[in-house]
This record gives C-alpha cells, sequence and structure tokens, in this order.
C-alpha cells in the first residue's frame, strides 16, 4: 500500500478509537452497579447479578422479566466496556505515537532542485531498487507515459477508430470521453498498457493514471457492453482478477459502464474522476 495511503488509514483508525472511546467511557459510567454469572440448577441455566454490600460480595438471581432483560443486556455492555477499555486506550496511546515519528519515504524528495525530466531522459536516473516495494518510480514513470515507451495491447489494432486530443487511438466514443477529460484536466495517464499483476497475470486496463497528488497509479475502466451477458460476465472475471491482486475498487480502481439502452453520459465519467481523486 502507498505509503500516503497507510497514514490516511491509521488517521482514520485513531479517530475511530478516540470515538469509541469517548463512547465507551460514558457508557462505564451510567452501567449498573455490580457483575452479572451464569449459574446452573436443575439443568436450567439462569443469571444471577454479583455486588457488594456492606462490605460482603453477594448475588441475587436476575428475573426473566422485561426489567431483567434490560439488566441483564446492561451487564453485558458493561463487561465488554471494563475488557474493552484498556485496549481502546492503548491503541490510542500507539496510534499516536506512531503517527508522531511515522515518516514518510521518498527517494524524490532527496533529488536536487535541478533534477528534470531531460537529465532522466539522457541516463541520469534513479534505480527502482531505491524504491519500497509498490512504491512508484515517478520520474520514471512520467518520462516512459511522455515517450510512450510501454507496451500496448497488440490485440485487434483495427478496432482503434477514434483519435483523442492527447494522441491517443481509443476503442468507443466512450472512451474518447473518458480520454478528453483526463486530457483537459492535466493528468498523466495511459491508454491501454500492459499491467502485470502480482500472479503473472497480464492485463490492459483501458486507462492507468497518475494521482495528481499521491505519488500512485488509478486505473479506469469502461465496461461497454453490459447488455451482453458474455461480456458481463467476462468484465466481472476481470474484476476479479484484480481483487485478488490487491487492488480495491474504490480506491486503486474505478469503472464506467453503459449499455445500448443506457449510453455512458458526461457527468458520469466526472463523477467517477472525482470520487477517484483525479479531478474537483
Amino acid at each position: 500500500m502507498d505509503q500516503l495511503l497507510l497514514f490516511k488509514e491509521l488517521n482514520k483508525l485513531l479517530a475511530d478509537h478516540e470515538a469509541l472511546l469517548s463512547g465507551v467511557e460514558k457508557l462505564k459510567q451510567t452501567a449498573p452497579e455490580g457483575s452479572m454469572s451464569v449459574r446452573k440448577k436443575k439443568g436450567q441455566l439462569y443469571f444471577v447479578r454479583n455486588f457488594k454490600l456492606n462490605g460482603n460480595w453477594i448475588e441475587v438471581p436476575i428475573p426473566t422479566t422485561h426489567s431483567g432483560k434490560l439488566l441483564i443486556a446492561s451487564l453485558i455492555r458493561k463487561r465488554v466496556v471494563i475488557h474493552g477499555l484498556g485496549i481502546l486506550r492503548k491503541n490510542t496511546r500507539c496510534l499516536k505515537q506512531a503517527l508522531s515519528e511515522l515518516k514518510s519515504y521518498d527517494p524524490e524528495q532527496y533529488l536536487p532542485k535541478y533534477y528534470t525530466l531531460e537529465m532522466f531522459n539522457d541516463g541520469i536516473r534513479l534505480p527502482d531498487n531505491y524504491y519500497l516495494p509498490g512504491q512508484l518510480n515517478t520520474i520514471k514513470w512520467i518520462a516512459e507515459t511522455r515517450k510512450h515507451a510501454y507496451r500496448t495491447n497488440p490485440s485487434h489494432p483495427e478496432n482503434l477508430l477514434f483519435e483523442t486530443a492527447s494522441g491517443h487511438k481509443v476503442r468507443s466514443k466512450s472512451e474518447l470521453q473518458i480520454d478528453e477529460l483526463l486530457y483537459s484536466n492535466g493528468l498523466i495517464y495511459r491508454y491501454d498498457s500492459e499491467l502485470v499483476l502480482a500472479d503473472g497475470t497480464i492485463m490492459y486496463p483501458d486507462f492507468v493514471v497518475l494521482h495528481p497528488k499521491e505519488k500512485r497509479l488509478i486505473i479506469i475502466e469502461h465496461f461497454g457492453r453490459m447488455d451482453d451477458p458474455k461480456y458481463a460476465a467476462k468484465q466481472m472475471k476481470r474484476l476479479k482478477a484484480y481483487a485478488e491482486n490487491g487492488y480495491i475498487l474504490g480506491r486503486d480502481l474505478f469503472f464506467t459502464m453503459e449499455t445500448k439502452a443506457e449510453p455512458l453520459e458526461r457527468w458520469q465519467i466526472i463523477v467517477t474522476l472525482q470520487k477517484a481523486g483525479l479531478i474537483r
């Protein structure tokens, strides 16, 4: 996972812990006195309430009335609260400590200010092995994208009928709209480029886009014939392959789709790109 995503998730986890901790601490203050145990008499289970009276522990059977059931529920919640508070407090402290000390490792931040893409093209480049596994060598990716120095889908080139303002040739009017929105928003992206998944499967996503703020790639797929059962089933297998190789729908992967009766509209593309964090 990209480091920025990890830090974002850690911050969310901390916020969730703090909110839950606050609620649990309030519950503790309003919890009934004592605790609950289960007893067995003549083969039948029943609940008892344990509490101190004049310095001595006593236990009183809890009746099976409505108020008794409410008391049982409250004592069960109290048990969860008592055992959970320590864990929540410890986790909250650990998360705060981690977030105060963790720093993003990005080798590109140490490059001299005069380092340019032109220098990269002259062979002065930062090797991939300076990056963490899964981390994107952004300068290299941008340079190769601008030079179109990447493999593309060799299947059915005769179907590339629509030329875009970016210079790409795409297969449908809907892909033309997507391409032109990406291009007009100044995004750096590849069309129909080779992607090798972790298990060795080769995919050709419709669009692979560099996130404008986070150094990671977003996949945009367009499913154009979803009224065709065979085609739709094939696309579901495609999504499954992504998921099995660590791509998370709604984070790393987004898609648009259409049928003959319901063609893709421009506003749907815009909403998809906004959800992906690619445009505002």
